[in-house]
């Protein structure tokens, strides 16, 4: 993922938290990462991963059929991992 793409991802969140948690990275802040049972508990739609991403929600489904995005299934549906998202944006993720 580009950098326009990574800045796009981020200008389009509209998750409060995650872009103090930016903010914080940005000032250089320590300790500005959510603990480990707070990244693997907050889950969003496919809808919602592909509105922060930029992309369409069929790419979001080819992630997910790839690999590159962790999902979790709540009561029949597909959630996807925000960490998982997270990783995937910042490039960090090889096969989630």
């Amino acid at each position: 993922m580009s950098k326009d793409e990574i800045i796009t991802a981020v200008a389009v969140t509209t998750d409060k938290a995650l872009l103090a948690r930016v903010a914080d990275v940005l000032s250089h802040r320590e300790d500005t990462s959510p603990s480990k049972g707070e990244r693997e508990t907050r889950l969003i739609t496919q809808a919602e991963a592909a509105k922060r991403l930029g992309v369409s929600t069929t790419t979001v489904w080819r992630l997910i059929k790839e690999g590159s995005l962790s999902v979790i299934s709540v009561r029949g549906k597909q959630r996807v991992r925000l960490a998982s998202l997270t990783q995937y944006a910042l490039g960090e993720a090889d096969h989630v």
